[in-house]
Protein backbone atom coordinates (compact mmCIF):
# COMPACT_ATOMS: atom_id res chain seq x y z
CA UNK A 1 0.00 0.00 0.00
CA UNK A 2 1.08 3.51 -0.68
CA UNK A 3 1.25 6.31 2.01
CA UNK A 4 -1.98 8.03 0.53
CA UNK A 5 -3.45 4.50 0.93
CA UNK A 6 -2.86 3.99 4.50
CA UNK A 7 -3.96 7.72 4.70
CA UNK A 8 -7.11 7.38 3.12
CA UNK A 9 -7.83 4.36 5.42
CA UNK A 10 -6.32 5.79 8.60
CA UNK A 11 -8.02 8.81 8.72
CA UNK A 12 -11.54 7.73 8.95
CA UNK A 13 -9.84 4.80 11.50
CA UNK A 14 -8.73 7.74 14.14
CA UNK A 15 -11.67 9.33 13.54
CA UNK A 16 -13.62 6.20 14.86
CA UNK A 17 -11.67 5.94 17.97
CA UNK A 18 -11.36 9.44 18.74
CA UNK A 19 -15.08 9.32 18.96
CA UNK A 20 -15.06 6.14 21.00
CA UNK A 21 -12.21 7.83 23.30
CA UNK A 22 -14.56 11.18 23.14
CA UNK A 23 -17.48 9.13 24.52
CA UNK A 24 -15.85 7.30 27.45
CA UNK A 25 -14.62 10.31 28.87
CA UNK A 26 -18.16 11.83 28.67
CA UNK A 27 -19.25 9.42 30.46
CA UNK A 28 -16.69 9.30 32.91
CA UNK A 29 -17.04 12.79 33.86
CA UNK A 30 -20.82 12.60 34.27
CA UNK A 31 -20.91 9.39 36.37
CA UNK A 32 -17.82 8.50 37.84
CA UNK A 33 -16.45 11.80 38.24
CA UNK A 34 -15.83 10.42 41.93
CA UNK A 35 -13.12 8.27 40.98
CA UNK A 36 -9.71 9.74 41.25
CA UNK A 37 -5.89 7.94 39.83
CA UNK A 38 -5.44 4.73 38.72
CA UNK A 39 -9.35 3.85 39.17
CA UNK A 40 -10.66 6.91 37.20
CA UNK A 41 -7.91 6.00 34.26
CA UNK A 42 -9.24 2.37 34.61
CA UNK A 43 -12.94 3.44 34.50
CA UNK A 44 -12.05 5.41 31.34
CA UNK A 45 -10.64 2.30 30.03
CA UNK A 46 -13.43 0.27 30.56
CA UNK A 47 -16.09 2.41 29.02
CA UNK A 48 -13.21 2.91 25.96
CA UNK A 49 -13.25 -0.69 25.29
CA UNK A 50 -17.26 -1.07 25.62
CA UNK A 51 -17.22 1.91 22.68
CA UNK A 52 -14.69 0.17 20.50
CA UNK A 53 -16.44 -2.79 20.66
CA UNK A 54 -19.87 -1.53 20.24
CA UNK A 55 -19.30 0.48 17.27
CA UNK A 56 -18.10 -2.77 15.47
CA UNK A 57 -20.52 -5.27 17.16
CA UNK A 58 -23.92 -3.75 16.89
CA UNK A 59 -23.42 -2.99 12.90
CA UNK A 60 -22.09 -6.63 12.38
CA UNK A 61 -25.22 -7.80 14.28
CA UNK A 62 -27.46 -5.79 12.63
CA UNK A 63 -25.65 -6.86 8.87
CA UNK A 64 -23.85 -3.33 8.44
CA UNK A 65 -20.18 -4.32 9.66
CA UNK A 66 -17.65 -2.01 7.43
CA UNK A 67 -15.83 0.88 8.72
CA UNK A 68 -18.63 3.64 7.48
CA UNK A 69 -20.78 1.22 10.08
CA UNK A 70 -17.77 1.40 12.90
CA UNK A 71 -18.21 5.61 12.27
CA UNK A 72 -21.63 6.21 12.21
CA UNK A 73 -21.98 3.62 15.07
CA UNK A 74 -19.03 5.86 17.08
CA UNK A 75 -20.88 9.24 16.22
CA UNK A 76 -24.30 8.34 17.82
CA UNK A 77 -22.15 6.99 21.01
CA UNK A 78 -20.47 9.82 21.13
CA UNK A 79 -24.17 11.82 20.50
CA UNK A 80 -25.41 9.75 23.37
CA UNK A 81 -22.59 10.58 25.87
CA UNK A 82 -23.04 14.41 25.51
CA UNK A 83 -26.71 14.48 26.05
CA UNK A 84 -26.00 12.07 29.09
CA UNK A 85 -27.45 13.85 31.89
CA UNK A 86 -24.85 13.96 34.65
CA UNK A 87 -25.11 12.86 38.20
CA UNK A 88 -23.01 14.40 41.30
CA UNK A 89 -22.02 11.90 43.39
CA UNK A 90 -23.38 11.81 47.05
CA UNK A 91 -20.55 12.26 49.76
CA UNK A 92 -16.95 12.12 49.25
CA UNK A 93 -14.80 10.38 46.97
CA UNK A 94 -13.94 7.11 48.21
CA UNK A 95 -10.17 6.63 47.55
CA UNK A 96 -8.33 3.62 47.55
CA UNK A 97 -7.68 2.28 51.70
CA UNK A 98 -3.96 3.39 52.84
CA UNK A 99 -1.54 1.18 53.15
CA UNK A 100 2.03 0.93 54.73
CA UNK A 101 4.04 3.94 53.11
CA UNK A 102 6.86 2.79 50.76
CA UNK A 103 10.64 3.63 51.43
CA UNK A 104 12.82 5.39 48.73
CA UNK A 105 14.21 1.43 48.37
CA UNK A 106 11.46 -0.01 47.62
CA UNK A 107 10.39 2.90 45.28
CA UNK A 108 13.96 2.35 43.48
CA UNK A 109 13.38 -1.68 43.05
CA UNK A 110 10.05 -0.59 41.78
CA UNK A 111 11.09 1.37 39.19
CA UNK A 112 13.86 -0.30 38.07
CA UNK A 113 11.34 -3.62 38.22
CA UNK A 114 8.88 -1.53 35.54
CA UNK A 115 11.59 -0.15 33.47
CA UNK A 116 13.15 -3.17 32.72
CA UNK A 117 10.30 -5.25 32.06
CA UNK A 118 8.54 -2.44 30.31
CA UNK A 119 11.49 -1.68 28.07
CA UNK A 120 11.86 -5.13 27.26
CA UNK A 121 8.62 -5.00 25.76
CA UNK A 122 8.75 -1.99 23.82
CA UNK A 123 12.13 -2.46 22.61
CA UNK A 124 10.65 -5.98 21.24
CA UNK A 125 7.46 -4.15 19.55
CA UNK A 126 9.66 -1.71 18.32
CA UNK A 127 11.85 -3.94 16.62
CA UNK A 128 9.53 -5.99 15.33
CA UNK A 129 7.00 -3.58 13.96
CA UNK A 130 8.44 -4.29 10.17
CA UNK A 131 7.79 -8.04 10.58
CA UNK A 132 3.99 -9.49 9.85
CA UNK A 133 2.73 -11.09 12.83
CA UNK A 134 3.06 -15.31 12.00
CA UNK A 135 1.38 -16.21 14.62
CA UNK A 136 -0.76 -19.66 13.90
CA UNK A 137 -4.27 -18.52 15.94
CA UNK A 138 -3.74 -15.21 14.55
CA UNK A 139 -3.71 -16.26 11.14
CA UNK A 140 -6.11 -19.40 11.51
CA UNK A 141 -8.81 -17.92 12.69
CA UNK A 142 -8.88 -14.81 14.45
CA UNK A 143 -8.35 -12.09 11.58
CA UNK A 144 -9.55 -14.85 9.20
CA UNK A 145 -12.86 -14.70 10.97
CA UNK A 146 -12.97 -11.00 11.13
CA UNK A 147 -12.24 -10.81 7.23
CA UNK A 148 -14.99 -13.57 6.47
CA UNK A 149 -17.36 -11.03 8.76
CA UNK A 150 -16.14 -8.31 7.20
CA UNK A 151 -16.68 -9.59 3.28
CA UNK A 152 -20.36 -10.43 4.23
CA UNK A 153 -20.93 -7.58 6.58
CA UNK A 154 -21.96 -9.50 9.29
CA UNK A 155 -21.14 -11.37 12.55
CA UNK A 156 -23.75 -13.83 12.00
CA UNK A 157 -21.68 -16.60 9.73
CA UNK A 158 -19.75 -19.36 11.48
CA UNK A 159 -16.35 -19.81 9.20
CA UNK A 160 -13.85 -22.98 10.03
CA UNK A 161 -10.92 -23.24 8.57
CA UNK A 162 -9.12 -25.99 10.38
CA UNK A 163 -10.72 -29.41 10.28
CA UNK A 164 -12.58 -30.82 13.80
CA UNK A 165 -12.27 -27.18 15.07
CA UNK A 166 -14.80 -25.12 16.33
CA UNK A 167 -12.80 -21.80 16.50
CA UNK A 168 -15.11 -18.94 15.32
CA UNK A 169 -17.95 -20.58 17.59
CA UNK A 170 -15.15 -18.93 20.46
CA UNK A 171 -16.15 -15.21 22.26
CA UNK A 172 -14.90 -12.94 20.11
CA UNK A 173 -14.98 -8.94 21.85
CA UNK A 174 -11.21 -9.29 21.49
CA UNK A 175 -11.23 -9.98 18.12
CA UNK A 176 -13.76 -6.84 17.16
CA UNK A 177 -10.79 -4.87 18.42
CA UNK A 178 -8.70 -6.11 15.11
CA UNK A 179 -11.39 -4.27 12.96
CA UNK A 180 -9.90 -0.43 13.67
CA UNK A 181 -6.58 -2.08 12.64
CA UNK A 182 -7.77 -4.45 10.11
CA UNK A 183 -10.96 -3.15 7.80
CA UNK A 184 -9.31 0.27 7.14
CA UNK A 185 -6.38 -1.22 5.25
CA UNK A 186 -6.93 -4.81 4.09
CA UNK A 187 -3.42 -5.90 5.90
CA UNK A 188 -1.63 -7.11 8.77
CA UNK A 189 0.50 -4.02 9.63
CA UNK A 190 -0.84 -3.23 12.62
CA UNK A 191 -2.23 -6.33 14.11
CA UNK A 192 0.42 -6.56 15.99
CA UNK A 193 0.21 -3.81 18.10
CA UNK A 194 -3.58 -3.92 18.68
CA UNK A 195 -3.68 -5.62 21.89
CA UNK A 196 -0.36 -3.80 23.65
CA UNK A 197 -1.96 -0.92 25.33
CA UNK A 198 -4.25 -3.63 27.34
CA UNK A 199 -1.42 -5.33 28.07
CA UNK A 200 -0.32 -1.91 30.01
CA UNK A 201 -3.70 -1.61 31.45
CA UNK A 202 -3.62 -5.34 32.69
CA UNK A 203 -0.67 -4.50 34.48
CA UNK A 204 -2.26 -1.11 36.18
CA UNK A 205 -5.57 -2.67 37.35
CA UNK A 206 -3.76 -5.19 39.12
CA UNK A 207 -1.47 -2.27 40.46
CA UNK A 208 -5.21 -0.64 41.56
CA UNK A 209 -6.17 -4.19 42.83
CA UNK A 210 -3.36 -4.34 45.15
CA UNK A 211 -3.68 -0.58 46.28
CA UNK A 212 -7.47 -1.76 46.85
CA UNK A 213 -6.42 -3.99 49.64
CA UNK A 214 -4.41 -1.46 51.43
CA UNK A 215 -0.76 -2.61 50.02
CA UNK A 216 1.60 -0.29 49.64
CA UNK A 217 2.50 1.73 46.59
CA UNK A 218 6.14 0.00 45.40
CA UNK A 219 4.90 -3.12 46.38
CA UNK A 220 1.31 -2.79 44.50
CA UNK A 221 3.41 -1.49 41.00
CA UNK A 222 5.31 -4.71 41.42
CA UNK A 223 2.49 -7.11 41.28
CA UNK A 224 1.37 -5.07 38.41
CA UNK A 225 4.39 -5.66 36.58
CA UNK A 226 5.18 -9.20 37.72
CA UNK A 227 1.70 -9.98 35.85
CA UNK A 228 3.15 -7.77 32.66
CA UNK A 229 6.22 -9.21 32.66
CA UNK A 230 4.98 -13.22 32.49
CA UNK A 231 5.60 -14.56 29.29
CA UNK A 232 1.93 -16.07 29.46
CA UNK A 233 0.46 -12.60 29.35
CA UNK A 234 3.41 -10.32 27.21
CA UNK A 235 3.67 -12.73 24.32
CA UNK A 236 0.23 -13.00 23.66
CA UNK A 237 -0.18 -9.71 23.75
CA UNK A 238 2.90 -8.06 22.12
CA UNK A 239 4.18 -10.61 19.91
CA UNK A 240 1.41 -12.93 18.98
CA UNK A 241 -1.70 -10.29 18.51
CA UNK A 242 -4.07 -12.52 20.71
CA UNK A 243 -6.68 -10.92 22.55
CA UNK A 244 -6.10 -12.22 25.43
CA UNK A 245 -4.63 -8.86 27.27
CA UNK A 246 -8.21 -7.85 26.66
CA UNK A 247 -9.87 -10.80 28.98
CA UNK A 248 -7.26 -10.09 31.27
CA UNK A 249 -7.71 -6.24 31.84
CA UNK A 250 -11.48 -7.30 31.92
CA UNK A 251 -11.44 -9.66 34.44
CA UNK A 252 -8.91 -7.25 36.80
CA UNK A 253 -11.25 -4.46 36.20
CA UNK A 254 -13.97 -6.42 37.18
CA UNK A 255 -12.69 -7.53 40.59
CA UNK A 256 -11.19 -4.00 41.68
CA UNK A 257 -14.96 -2.28 41.33
CA UNK A 258 -16.72 -5.33 42.61
CA UNK A 259 -14.51 -4.83 45.91
CA UNK A 260 -15.08 -1.08 45.46
CA UNK A 261 -18.52 -1.39 45.46
CA UNK A 262 -18.56 -3.64 48.22
CA UNK A 263 -16.52 -0.86 50.51
CA UNK A 264 -18.34 1.89 49.26
CA UNK A 265 -21.55 0.77 48.03
CA UNK A 266 -21.84 2.93 44.87
CA UNK A 267 -23.71 1.69 42.21
CA UNK A 268 -21.50 3.15 39.35
CA UNK A 269 -18.40 0.80 40.88
CA UNK A 270 -20.94 -2.27 40.20
CA UNK A 271 -22.17 -0.90 36.76
CA UNK A 272 -18.39 -0.56 35.92
CA UNK A 273 -17.50 -3.84 37.14
CA UNK A 274 -20.72 -5.57 35.40
CA UNK A 275 -19.71 -3.76 32.36
CA UNK A 276 -15.72 -5.08 32.52
CA UNK A 277 -16.52 -8.75 33.62
CA UNK A 278 -18.78 -8.64 30.57
CA UNK A 279 -16.11 -7.40 28.33
CA UNK A 280 -13.55 -10.29 29.50
CA UNK A 281 -16.44 -13.14 29.34
CA UNK A 282 -16.89 -12.28 25.60
CA UNK A 283 -13.50 -12.48 24.93
CA UNK A 284 -12.05 -16.01 25.92
CA UNK A 285 -13.59 -19.51 26.85
CA UNK A 286 -11.42 -19.45 29.25
CA UNK A 287 -12.78 -16.24 31.19
CA UNK A 288 -16.26 -18.27 31.72
CA UNK A 289 -14.83 -20.10 34.49
CA UNK A 290 -13.13 -16.82 35.42
CA UNK A 291 -15.54 -14.53 35.92
CA UNK A 292 -18.02 -17.25 37.49
CA UNK A 293 -15.95 -17.82 40.17
CA UNK A 294 -15.85 -13.92 40.85
CA UNK A 295 -19.18 -13.90 40.54
CA UNK A 296 -20.02 -16.85 43.09
CA UNK A 297 -16.94 -15.57 45.73
CA UNK A 298 -18.45 -12.11 45.29
CA UNK A 299 -22.00 -13.44 45.95
CA UNK A 300 -20.95 -15.85 49.09
CA UNK A 301 -18.61 -12.67 50.65
CA UNK A 302 -22.10 -10.54 50.56
CA UNK A 303 -23.80 -13.03 51.75
CA UNK A 304 -21.79 -13.98 54.77
CA UNK A 305 -21.41 -10.32 55.44
CA UNK A 306 -25.37 -10.35 56.29
CA UNK A 307 -26.15 -8.14 53.05
CA UNK A 308 -29.74 -7.81 52.76
CA UNK A 309 -31.30 -10.36 50.17
CA UNK A 310 -33.33 -8.02 48.83
CA UNK A 311 -30.17 -5.83 47.88
CA UNK A 312 -28.08 -8.85 46.96
CA UNK A 313 -30.73 -9.92 44.61
CA UNK A 314 -30.70 -6.41 42.92
CA UNK A 315 -26.86 -6.17 42.85
CA UNK A 316 -26.80 -9.69 41.41
CA UNK A 317 -29.61 -8.89 38.68
CA UNK A 318 -27.57 -5.81 37.91
CA UNK A 319 -24.24 -7.54 37.29
CA UNK A 320 -25.45 -10.49 35.69
CA UNK A 321 -27.53 -8.42 33.47
CA UNK A 322 -24.10 -6.14 32.23
CA UNK A 323 -22.33 -9.03 31.74
CA UNK A 324 -24.76 -10.55 29.36
CA UNK A 325 -25.09 -7.31 27.94
CA UNK A 326 -21.28 -6.91 27.13
CA UNK A 327 -20.06 -10.75 26.34
CA UNK A 328 -23.18 -12.65 25.76
CA UNK A 329 -23.83 -11.74 22.47
CA UNK A 330 -21.38 -14.86 21.35
CA UNK A 331 -23.46 -17.03 23.46
CA UNK A 332 -26.18 -16.10 21.55
CA UNK A 333 -25.14 -16.10 17.88
CA UNK A 334 -23.94 -20.03 18.76
CA UNK A 335 -27.27 -20.94 20.17
CA UNK A 336 -28.88 -19.48 17.02
CA UNK A 337 -26.84 -20.93 14.53
CA UNK A 338 -25.81 -24.27 16.39
CA UNK A 339 -28.89 -24.86 18.77
CA UNK A 340 -26.01 -24.81 21.70
CA UNK A 341 -24.56 -21.58 23.54
CA UNK A 342 -21.29 -23.77 24.43
CA UNK A 343 -20.74 -25.28 20.96
CA UNK A 344 -18.99 -27.76 20.82
CA UNK A 345 -19.43 -28.42 24.15
CA UNK A 346 -22.01 -31.02 25.02
CA UNK A 347 -23.76 -29.70 27.89
CA UNK A 348 -25.45 -32.22 30.80
CA UNK A 349 -26.73 -31.64 34.14
CA UNK A 350 -27.29 -34.97 35.81
CA UNK A 351 -26.92 -37.50 33.04
CA UNK A 352 -29.87 -35.06 31.01
CA UNK A 353 -28.01 -33.33 27.83
CA UNK A 354 -29.14 -30.01 27.81
CA UNK A 355 -27.21 -28.72 24.45
CA UNK A 356 -25.60 -31.25 22.33
CA UNK A 357 -22.47 -31.32 20.08
CA UNK A 358 -21.35 -33.85 17.76
CA UNK A 359 -18.52 -35.78 19.23
CA UNK A 360 -15.43 -33.90 19.35
CA UNK A 361 -12.60 -36.45 18.28
CA UNK A 362 -9.66 -33.70 18.88
CA UNK A 363 -10.77 -33.50 22.45
CA UNK A 364 -10.67 -36.78 22.88
CA UNK A 365 -7.31 -37.44 21.55
CA UNK A 366 -5.52 -34.42 22.89
CA UNK A 367 -8.21 -32.29 24.95
CA UNK A 368 -6.34 -33.64 28.59
CA UNK A 369 -6.90 -31.34 31.86
CA UNK A 370 -3.98 -30.52 34.40
CA UNK A 371 -6.17 -32.96 36.93
CA UNK A 372 -6.02 -35.47 34.46
CA UNK A 373 -2.03 -35.93 35.21
CA UNK A 374 -2.04 -35.04 39.20
CA UNK A 375 -1.59 -38.76 39.81
CA UNK A 376 0.76 -39.25 37.57
CA UNK A 377 4.23 -37.37 39.15
CA UNK A 378 6.33 -38.47 36.14
CA UNK A 379 4.38 -36.60 33.56
CA UNK A 380 4.33 -33.82 36.01
CA UNK A 381 7.86 -33.80 36.53
CA UNK A 382 8.94 -34.22 32.79
CA UNK A 383 5.89 -31.65 30.93
CA UNK A 384 3.98 -29.73 33.03
CA UNK A 385 6.16 -27.97 35.13
CA UNK A 386 9.06 -27.62 32.77
CA UNK A 387 5.61 -25.89 30.45
CA UNK A 388 4.83 -23.79 33.36
CA UNK A 389 8.56 -23.07 33.62
CA UNK A 390 8.65 -21.73 30.29
CA UNK A 391 5.67 -19.53 30.35
CA UNK A 392 5.34 -18.43 33.76
CA UNK A 393 8.57 -18.47 35.07
CA UNK A 394 9.27 -18.63 38.47
CA UNK A 395 6.30 -16.39 39.19
CA UNK A 396 3.81 -19.25 39.57
CA UNK A 397 5.98 -20.78 42.27
CA UNK A 398 6.43 -17.54 43.93
CA UNK A 399 2.88 -15.74 43.58
CA UNK A 400 1.11 -19.16 44.62
CA UNK A 401 3.05 -20.00 47.78
CA UNK A 402 3.39 -16.06 48.52
CA UNK A 403 -0.90 -15.70 48.14
CA UNK A 404 -1.25 -19.04 50.69
CA UNK A 405 1.65 -17.42 52.72
CA UNK A 406 -0.26 -14.00 52.73
CA UNK A 407 -3.92 -15.68 54.19
CA UNK A 408 -2.71 -16.94 57.25
CA UNK A 409 -2.36 -13.19 58.70
CA UNK A 410 -5.72 -12.36 56.59
CA UNK A 411 -7.22 -15.03 58.74
CA UNK A 412 -5.95 -13.60 61.56
CA UNK A 413 -7.28 -10.40 61.46
CA UNK A 414 -10.53 -11.69 60.35
CA UNK A 415 -10.74 -13.51 63.73
CA UNK A 416 -10.09 -10.09 65.54
CA UNK A 417 -12.62 -9.08 68.56
CA UNK A 418 -14.05 -5.59 69.48
CA UNK A 419 -15.31 -2.34 67.60
CA UNK A 420 -11.81 -0.87 67.23
CA UNK A 421 -10.26 -3.65 65.49
CA UNK A 422 -13.81 -3.58 62.84
CA UNK A 423 -11.63 -1.86 59.69
CA UNK A 424 -8.60 -4.82 60.44
CA UNK A 425 -11.67 -7.36 60.15
CA UNK A 426 -13.04 -6.34 57.32
CA UNK A 427 -9.40 -5.70 55.42
CA UNK A 428 -9.05 -9.14 56.38
CA UNK A 429 -12.11 -10.70 54.72
CA UNK A 430 -11.52 -8.95 51.51
CA UNK A 431 -7.89 -10.29 51.59
CA UNK A 432 -9.05 -13.57 52.22
CA UNK A 433 -12.15 -13.59 50.21
CA UNK A 434 -9.44 -12.66 47.08
CA UNK A 435 -7.24 -15.71 48.55
CA UNK A 436 -9.95 -17.85 47.87
CA UNK A 437 -10.92 -16.89 44.62
CA UNK A 438 -7.30 -16.97 43.92
CA UNK A 439 -7.64 -20.94 44.75
CA UNK A 440 -10.53 -21.26 42.99
CA UNK A 441 -9.17 -20.22 39.40
CA UNK A 442 -6.30 -22.09 40.05
CA UNK A 443 -9.01 -25.40 40.43
CA UNK A 444 -10.68 -23.88 37.39
CA UNK A 445 -7.59 -24.17 35.76
CA UNK A 446 -6.55 -27.54 36.50
CA UNK A 447 -10.33 -28.95 35.35
CA UNK A 448 -9.99 -26.58 31.68
CA UNK A 449 -10.04 -29.10 29.00
CA UNK A 450 -6.90 -28.49 26.95
CA UNK A 451 -4.65 -26.78 29.83
CA UNK A 452 -2.31 -30.27 29.13
CA UNK A 453 -2.61 -30.10 25.47
CA UNK A 454 -0.98 -33.38 24.24
CA UNK A 455 -1.41 -36.91 23.37
CA UNK A 456 -2.02 -39.35 26.46
CA UNK A 457 0.92 -38.95 28.68
CA UNK A 458 2.42 -36.42 26.98
CA UNK A 459 1.51 -33.07 27.19
CA UNK A 460 3.81 -31.25 25.41
CA UNK A 461 2.16 -28.33 24.84
CA UNK A 462 1.21 -27.12 28.53
CA UNK A 463 3.53 -24.17 27.85
CA UNK A 464 1.21 -22.80 25.24
CA UNK A 465 -2.08 -23.17 27.34
CA UNK A 466 -0.22 -22.37 30.89
CA UNK A 467 -2.13 -18.35 30.11
CA UNK A 468 -5.25 -19.92 31.09
CA UNK A 469 -4.10 -20.04 34.70
CA UNK A 470 -3.15 -16.16 34.79
CA UNK A 471 -6.18 -14.93 36.11
CA UNK A 472 -5.38 -16.83 39.41
CA UNK A 473 -1.74 -15.58 39.39
CA UNK A 474 -3.14 -12.20 38.96
CA UNK A 475 -5.48 -12.17 41.91
CA UNK A 476 -2.21 -14.11 43.52
CA UNK A 477 -0.03 -11.12 43.00
CA UNK A 478 -2.65 -8.62 44.43
CA UNK A 479 -2.61 -10.60 47.70
CA UNK A 480 0.62 -11.12 47.61
CA UNK A 481 1.40 -7.02 47.32
CA UNK A 482 -0.87 -6.86 50.21
CA UNK A 483 1.64 -9.24 52.20
CA UNK A 484 4.66 -7.93 51.71
CA UNK A 485 3.29 -4.92 53.43
CA UNK A 486 3.27 -6.42 56.70
CA UNK A 487 6.54 -7.78 56.66
CA UNK A 488 7.93 -4.95 58.54
CA UNK A 489 11.68 -4.59 57.81
CA UNK A 490 11.97 -7.80 55.69
CA UNK A 491 10.04 -6.14 53.56
CA UNK A 492 12.52 -4.42 51.33
CA UNK A 493 14.48 -7.86 50.98
CA UNK A 494 11.15 -9.99 49.92
CA UNK A 495 10.54 -7.16 47.35
CA UNK A 496 13.94 -7.22 46.00
CA UNK A 497 13.85 -10.94 45.73
CA UNK A 498 10.56 -10.98 44.05
CA UNK A 499 11.95 -8.08 41.44
CA UNK A 500 14.98 -10.72 40.45
CA UNK A 501 11.98 -13.16 39.83
CA UNK A 502 9.98 -10.83 37.72
CA UNK A 503 12.95 -9.30 35.48
CA UNK A 504 13.95 -13.00 34.92
CA UNK A 505 10.74 -13.40 34.04
CA UNK A 506 10.52 -10.70 31.56
CA UNK A 507 13.62 -11.52 30.08
CA UNK A 508 12.76 -15.01 29.07
CA UNK A 509 9.44 -13.66 27.01
CA UNK A 510 11.67 -11.11 25.45
CA UNK A 511 15.60 -10.96 25.90
CA UNK A 512 17.11 -7.76 26.18
CA UNK A 513 18.79 -5.55 23.70
CA UNK A 514 20.24 -2.25 23.29
CA UNK A 515 16.61 -1.08 22.04
CA UNK A 516 15.10 -2.27 24.89
CA UNK A 517 17.62 -1.05 27.67
CA UNK A 518 17.36 2.70 25.73
CA UNK A 519 13.45 2.58 26.22
CA UNK A 520 14.01 1.43 29.99
CA UNK A 521 16.05 4.03 30.79
CA UNK A 522 13.53 6.50 29.12
CA UNK A 523 10.94 4.82 31.45
CA UNK A 524 13.56 5.37 34.37
CA UNK A 525 13.47 9.13 33.60
CA UNK A 526 10.06 9.56 33.31
CA UNK A 527 9.25 7.96 36.65
CA UNK A 528 11.89 10.77 38.16
CA UNK A 529 10.63 13.34 36.35
CA UNK A 530 6.94 13.03 36.81
CA UNK A 531 5.93 12.90 40.24
CA UNK A 532 8.75 16.46 40.52
CA UNK A 533 6.41 17.32 37.23
CA UNK A 534 3.54 17.10 39.36
CA UNK A 535 4.79 18.51 42.71
CA UNK A 536 5.31 21.24 40.95
CA UNK A 537 2.82 21.75 38.60
CA UNK A 538 0.27 21.51 42.25
CA UNK A 539 2.47 24.60 43.95
CA UNK A 540 1.62 26.49 40.44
Amino acid sequence: MTAGEYLAGGVPALATIAACLLAAELVRRRRLEHLAGAPAALAFAVAATAALTAVQLVPGALGLLSPVGALVAAAVLVAGAWRLPPVRAAGPAQPSPPGPPSRRLSWAIAIVTAALVGGGILGFVFYESARVVGAIDVLSFHVPGMVAALQEGSLWGVHQYLPRLAHTNYPQNGDLLYLHALAPFGDLTFVRHVFVPWLGLTGLATYALARELAAPSAAATLAGVAIVALPATAIPAADAGMPDAVMLFGFAAGVLFGLRHARAGRTSDLVVAGVALGLSLGTKWYALTSVAAVVVVWLLARALARHPRGALAREGALVGGLIALAGGFWLLRNWVLTGNPLFPVRVEVLGLTIFDAPPDRVRALAGFTIADYLGAPDVLGRFVVPGWNATLGGLWLVLGVGALAAAVPAARLLRGRGGPDAAQRSQGARVLALAVLAVLLGVAYALTPYSALGPPGAPVQVAVNARYVVPALLVAAAVVAWGLGRLGRARVVAEALLAVVVVVAGARAFPPGPTSFAAALVLVGGAVAAPRAARGGRAR
